[in-house]
């Protein structure tokens, strides 16, 4: 997960923000990742939190 990240990051930037625009670059280098490092997500039986710590990564 962590390996991926500048990826990630990089494809949110073009989608989220103008070129010129003087957040790119901050929206580009964030590791988003170590700022949340507990999160939910949808699954059929309901919510699960995931950790960082705990959860091994998974693919996007």
């Amino acid at each position: 997960m962590t390996a991926a990240w500048p990826e990630h990051a990089a494809a949110l930037a073009d989608e989220v923000t103008h070129p010129q625009s003087r957040w790119r670059d901050a929206v580009r280098s964030t590791p988003r990742h170590l700022l949340v490092p507990r999160w939910w997500w949808a699954e059929q039986d309901g919510a699960l939190l995931g950790s960082l710590a705990a959860d091994p990564p998974r693919a996007a």
